[in-house]
């Protein structure tokens, strides 16, 4: 590939290891061999949205509110974590699962992002963006002009519920006239294809597509505008005993193995995980798509009062691998999934090649300290190799991996009497296993 397409690639691979959302296409592996260099995605089989428009002609608006609501929460989450997409279009979200061809099926399963390509950091709110990215016919008046804040993202969600509901483009021509009707706002929301269509809608659209960014909705008053927030949430499922169960095991595992299970977590696609999105976001209602403490606290004391806090702290601490004080979507998956996980055969051995960091054929002491060293003192580690090392050859094969990571009684001393010290960061483990990869 070119040197720019590489650059995008790590680019997207810099903004990948940052985000984790359900409703963003997940990263399982990347390739590299001296033709071309390939991220692999979760499997969503349901087609991207551009292609079923076109088949189609629109939308039924309330199957265009589902749908822009999911990706107002997407926006949500990357804009709490200074990510602007740059480059919002149709063709860009997919549905995630299959459907059988009739009617309108999207209410059934949940769409994702999956390109990021053109994807930034922005974390210095003082300096504007100034780089023109992305589609022309989505692009922002203020990104044209290249001087642009991650409100250019409410406006080409503005053009994608346009096009949702009417059917087709709010603006037409050649580049020159696309430009000169996308800074002077030149649209309507009165044409035949907007018969049917709710004032509410319409004024969603419309204030979305504010060529002055300042009067912009942002992303939240987007999801508290009347369209959107009328829908009914579908998130409000209780917490079962079955759910206290899985974390009480989960706590009680040893650190190599939680860690194992929450670095297995990031294959899991939407069909595997079922509905554990939405018992996720039944709890967990912050932007950026994390549990903090209290809310954990407040969720579990409301549904098992009979926990005392010190019970539920614990809790959260085996299930935070961050150690940021925040619980992700792939931490709860790793939590839920568990058995299912440990019975797959071939992510397990995908797993063990990531912590295998010098590929040497089995797991050394300096692997653990690559992967899990920024949260382990060196003793801990050596402890944790000595736990695991059955041989006592100085490291860890493949048949002490699988050990290691099945065995039910492998619970560390001090998760007896209570629950173990918190996982290291297996989010930083994936980026060095991903780095690795990557011969730039």
């Amino acid at each position: 590939p070119s040197r720019t397409a590489i650059l995008k690639i790590r680019n997207e691979v810099n903004v990948r290891v940052r985000v984790d959302h359900p409703n963003i296409a997940r990263l399982i592996e990347i390739y590299e061999d001296e033709k071309q260099l390939a991220l692999v995605l979760e499997y969503c089989p349901g087609g991207d949205l551009f292609s079923h428009l076109c088949d189609r002609g629109r939308f039924p608006e309330q199957t265009a509110r589902v749908i822009v609501q999911q990706m107002l929460a997407v926006l949500c989450y990357l804009h709490a974590h200074d990510v602007v997409h740059r480059d919002l279009r149709l063709e860009k979200w997919v549905l995630a699962t299959q459907h059988d061809g009739s009617g309108f099926p999207f209410l059934a399963g949940p769409v994702k992002l999956v390109d990021l390509g053109n994807a930034t950091v922005w974390s210095n709110k003082s300096k504007k963006m100034d780089v023109a990215c992305g589609a022309l016919a989505y692009a922002s008046p203020d990104m044209l002009v290249g001087r642009y804040t991650q409100a250019c993202d409410l406006w080409s969600l503005g053009v994608i519920a346009y096009r949702l509901l009417s059917g087709h483009s709010p603006f037409h021509g050649r580049q020159q006239a696309l430009v000169s009707q996308i800074l002077s706002g030149a649209y309507t929301t009165n044409t035949f294809g907007w018969k049917g269509v709710s004032k509410e809608a319409r004024d969603f659209v419309e204030r979305l597509m504010d060529v002055d960014p300042v009067r912009r909705m942002t992303v939240n008053e987007a999801l508290n505008h009347v369209w959107i927030a009328s829908l009914e949430s579908k998130n409000d499922v209780p917490l079962s005993l079955d759910f206290l169960t899985a974390v009480e095991k989960f706590a009680r595992c040893s650190k190599l193995r939680r860690a194992n299970l929450t670095m297995m977590a990031y294959s899991v696609t939407s069909e595997a995980a079922g509905g554990l999105d939405k018992l996720f976001f039944a709890f967990c209602k912050s932007p950026k798509a994390t549990l903090g403490l209290d809310e954990f606290i407040s969720a579990m004391k409301t549904q098992f009062p009979f926990l005392d806090i010190g019970q539920v702290v614990r809790l959260f601490q085996a299930m935070d691998s961050s150690c940021e004080n925040e619980i992700s979507y792939n931490d709860f998956l790793a939590v839920m999934l568990k058995p299912q996980l440990e019975k797959e055969e071939f992510l397990l051995l995908h797993t063990l090649r990531k912590w295998d960091a010098d590929h040497s054929g089995f797991i050394s002491l300096d692997d653990l300290r690559v992967l899990l060293g920024d949260r382990y003192s060196n003793d801990a580690l050596e402890d944790m190799m000595h736990d695991c090392d059955i041989n006592g050859d100085g490291h860890i094969d493949f048949d002490e991996f699988i050990e290691a990571v099945r065995n039910e009684d492998d619970f560390e001393s001090d998760s007896r009497d209570g629950y173990a010290d918190f996982l290291a960061s297996p989010a930083a483990g994936r980026r060095v296993a991903i780095d690795k990869e990557l011969k730039w």
